[in-house]
């Protein structure tokens, strides 16, 4: 996937999430507490080692009640979306089965045309001099899809494996990368692989028995298992989406004056690597995901929020003196063994460090507290919608309508 092709889908992502308030992207949406965001992320990516240890600058022994004077953090109101699956929930998911379950053969014979899933290298140059995300090698489509500028796709086609062809171009006028909109650009651009699709699959009971081995037998059995998936994950989405919210506004109603050198070069660190992995993995700089994935904070802002966050959540963990028992450690652990792809709570604690897995679960007992505490109402999504816009009709409207307590 080109660098074009992502930032055009984060655009689209931004746009979504503005509409919803709710998009569950890519990790980065949902809120995290700054206290086990380094731990969730090393699990999540199984870099072992990496959670174990915290080389920040400072000195680790202070006391967060001299920064932190809490709010109201009970009796929270808030909204839970309920959970559904709906017809285009599920035919999207069927639709991406059998885009996953089409094969292909190597084109060796002709060109290239459109429907064809091509591999390209390409340099491009403006004024004869290269600029950011205009080289990539290794770069997978489908031809005629719009995954680039225009006249880029047009000019590979007919193009034949291991063929090299210089594509005189425009940025348009509106591209999001303002470095280059408007500017005429040359490609250098070199076709690796192509190939035809030779298996296109229906959605039929022969199908689905070649696709499961035989474990479900027709559409009708196994799109009962896809729509009992989908509302698991929609029931996930909504739980995350509540606890975010509710603790958002924990973290609003809390005075945080100043910070300690070590929380703050803590948080830093991981927030830091945190960004520069998701942002290599989406081919994106900094900027870019500080834009779309952080609603275009800084990055000095983005750290700050994860800063405040965990000095809330240490200060409550100490006022409700949140503690989890062996057994409790024992039981979340235990659980957290097939997530993380270990085998034994030992090599999970080898890592990751105890004293991090400790502080993520009474961070999960924390988060768990305060929504058991909160005035929730049940909501469909589009009251959800409506009840977090800056409309006061809207919200007007939505409130008569919410009314039902989870």
């Amino acid at each position: 996937m080109s660098n074009y092709q992502k930032r055009r889908e984060a655009e689209a992502s931004e746009k979504r999430a503005a509409a919803t308030k709710t998009a569950v992207i890519v990790i980065i949406t949902i809120a995290i507490i700054a206290a086990i965001i380094g731990v969730f992320y090393y699990l999540k990516n199984n870099s072992t080692g990496s959670g174990a240890a915290n080389t920040a600058s400072g000195d680790p022994n202070y006391n967060v009640d001299d920064y932190v004077t809490l709010g109201d953090y009970e009796g929270i109101k808030a909204y839970y979306v309920k959970p559904t699956v709906s017809d285009d929930d599920l035919k999207s998911k069927k639709d991406s089965i059998l885009n996953e379950a089409k094969e292909y053969k190597n084109i060796k014979n002709r060109g290239a045309k459109k429907g064809d899933t091509v591999t390209i290298d390409f340099d491009g140059t403006i004024d004869g001099e290269s600029f950011d995300g205009g080289t990539a090698s290794d770069q997978e489509f489908v031809l005629g899809e719009g995954s680039y500028i225009d006249g880029f796709e047009e000019g590979i086609e007919g193009m034949k494996v291991d063929e090299t062809k210089t594509l005189n171009l425009t940025f348009p006028k509106d591209y999001s990368n303002k470095d280059v909109a408007g500017k005429d650009v040359v490609f250098e651009v070199t076709l690796t692989k192509a190939k035809e699709l030779s298996y296109d699959p229906k959605w039929n009971d022969e199908f689905i028995k070649k696709y499961t081995d035989g474990e479900y037998t027709t559409t009708a059995s196994y799109e009962k298992k896809l729509k009992k998936d989908l509302l698991k994950t929609a029931t996930e989405e909504s739980d995350s989406k509540l606890q975010s919210d509710v603790w958002d506004k924990v973290v609003d109603n809390a005075k945080v004056d100043g910070y300690p050198e070590y929380v703050y070069n803590t948080v830093k660190n991981r927030v830091s690597s945190y960004v520069q992995n998701v942002s290599s993995s989406y081919g994106i700089d900094e900027n870019t995901f500080l834009q779309y994935f952080a609603g275009g904070v800084t990055m000095d802002e983005y750290i700050m929020k994860y800063v405040n966050s965990q000095l809330v959540a240490e200060s409550l963990i100490k006022k409700l003196d949140i503690k989890v028992s062996d057994k409790e450690y024992k039981k979340l652990a235990t659980k957290d063994l097939d997530t993380y792809g270990v085998d034994s709570i030992k090599e999970l604690e080898k890592s990751y460090g105890k004293d991090e897995l400790m502080k993520n679960y009474e961070t999960q007992k924390l988060y768990d507290y305060l929504v058991d505490k909160a005035k929730v109402s049940k909501v469909t999504q589009k009251q959800y919608d409506a009840l977090t816009a800056d409309s006061g009709s809207a919200v007007d409207k939505a409130n008569e309508e919410a009314g039902e307590d989870k």
